[in-house]
């Protein structure tokens, strides 16, 4: 009793001393409504962060596969070839022809770009190899090699030149600083990008302005570019987590080269996106994924 007698007169004199020093101004009064929009903005904070911490804390269950073919349902545009109108002498050695569409002699759609769009992902052991294994592009034949390339992030780009006239290569990055290189005839630049880009970003040589390639640029591994035959196959991949992917082409009529199918067993959405869960040891193969000649065009 003694001790809470005290603590009372203790406060009392804090309180005393504090209107001494007071000024003539007088304190704000408690606002309730904007004090209850304070608690539910820290309450809905408090959840999405939750949220976060759960997609960050899940585990795969084991790891599996996702392969499929992406063929092109028409009748494939003319080949167009390109104008050469620089350094002639070399690039006009080349058959060098639009590659915005590139379809195979059986009907494959190549370079497709398929990405996980999960944060955080848990990666296989068996990429931590490839975490800082060189990513090349080339210039080669006046024409970007290869046409789409996949980059981790952190992961060494070498920009190489095999042509014996000089190139520049100017990749218009969004979430990364741009850079415009030029190099001369057999010679190299390295680069290394620390943050994922949101989509492919082109790539250019100014000097050519025939040249165009794209970077896909991603912190994880589980990344696939369809081959000539439209072929793509992402290896172990987390399982036990549903994985959203992300389909891309340079020519898609849809936004921001997102790739329409008519693939209702997976839910594919008219942004280009579908969800798979795979279970251990799977492997999930979506076959031939049409994509119609109405959803591509020649750029």
């Amino acid at each position: 009793m003694r001790t809470i007698y005290s603590l009372a007169i203790a406060l009392l004199i804090v309180s005393a001393l504090a209107g001494c020093g007071r000024t003539t101004a007088n304190d704000p009064m408690a606002d309730s409504q904007a004090a209850e929009k304070i608690r539910a903005t820290l309450v809905s904070n408090s959840s999405a962060g939750g949220a976060a911490e759960t997609q960050a804390a899940a585990k795969a269950t084991g790891w599996g596969t996702i392969k499929g073919r992406f063929v092109y349902e028409g009748t494939p545009p003319a080949t167009v070839k390109l104008n050469i109108d620089k350094d002639q002498d070399v690039c006009g050695k080349h058959p060098l022809v639009n590659e915005s569409i590139v379809v195979g002699s059986d009907g494959g759609l190549a370079n497709v770009a398929l990405f996980a769009r999960n944060k955080n992902l848990e990666v296989h052991p068996d990429y931590a190899a490839s975490a800082t294994k060189e990513a090349l592009l080339d210039n080669n034949g006046c024409r970007f090699e290869p046409h789409v390339l996949a980059v981790r992030t952190g992961q060494p780009l070498t920009i190489k030149n095999s042509d014996p006239v000089g190139h520049n290569t100017n990749a218009a990055l969004v979430a990364n600083s741009p850079f415009n290189v030029i190099i001369s005839g057999g010679t190299q630049s390295s680069q290394k990008l620390a943050t994922a880009e949101n989509a492919p970003t082109t790539v250019t040589c100014n000097i050519h302005p025939w040249m165009k390639g794209y970077l896909v640029v991603q912190p994880h591994p589980y990344v696939a570019i369809s081959g000539k035959d439209g072929t793509f196959e992402i290896k172990n991949a987390p399982a036990g987590i549903p994985l959203e992917f992300q389909v891309w082409h340079e020519a898609s009529t849809g936004n921001n080269g997102a790739l329409a199918a008519n693939r209702p067993d997976v839910k594919w959405q008219p942004s280009g996106r579908f969800t798979v869960t795979l279970q251990p040891d799977q492997t999930l193969d979506l076959q031939d994924i049409k994509i119609p000649a109405s959803a591509l065009a020649v750029k």
